[in-house]
């Protein structure tokens, strides 16, 4: 029963690996087609594409949430549990704080204040995102001799992934990078214990 525990966090891993690039790069193809306007432009429109973006971010939080969970049950393996908590929160702002900018009708006039809040939201989080992975990289690396094999090539992913992240230029990577990481963590989740677990 123990090694089913973490089913769920498998499977929304893969599925979110898959969802995920096509989202993004549904949104930047349109974004380039309508006149090179990018995804913050059509704010104030509440539609099908909102949704999944919302979704993508509440799987994003489940899994970290797993991520840490497992590390505890399964590792006792604690040091990272902060940084986990601030991608959790940080997740909330990006996705929720840009999905409710849809469900705030836009106007002319405000209009431009949607904008500056979406570009604030989204560059602020990178950021953070960026300088979190990196961290939680250098972690996960720095503890190499004590983790499965799976954690260090998740370490390895995030490293690589936070620096683009930090980049803001080159953010567009992680459209690949991240299906990457969710595919890791995944066999991670499904994979039985290589060690005794702790209680």
């Amino acid at each position: 029963m123990k090694n089913n525990n973490y089913l769920l966090p498998g499977i929304t891993a893969i599925l979110l690996s898959v969802l995920f690039p096509i989202y993004w790069i549904q949104e930047i193809t349109l974004g380039a087609y309508n006149d090179n306007e990018s995804y913050f432009s059509n704010i104030g429109q509440l539609s099908f594409s909102s949704w999944v973006f919302l979704s993508i971010g509440l799987f994003s939080i489940y899994i970290y949430y797993c991520f840490r969970r497992i590390l505890h049950d399964q590792l006792n393996f604690k040091n990272i549990d902060v940084l986990l908590w601030l991608m959790i929160g940080i997740s909330v702002v990006f996705y929720l704080g840009l999905f409710l900018l849809d469900v705030w009708p836009a106007s002319v006039d405000s209009n431009g204040l949607h904008m500056s809040m979406s570009y604030a939201i989204s560059v602020g989080s990178m950021v953070i995102f960026g300088l979190v992975e990196i961290t939680i990289g250098i972690i996960l690396l720095r503890h190499f001799d004590i983790l499965p094999s799976l954690l260090k090539a998740i370490a390895i992913v995030s490293l690589i992934q936070g620096i683009f992240e930090l980049s803001i230029i080159f953010s567009f990577v992680v459209i690949f990078s991240f299906p990457v990481y969710l595919i890791i963590l995944a066999v991670y989740f499904l994979r039985k214990p290589e060690m005794i677990e702790v209680v």
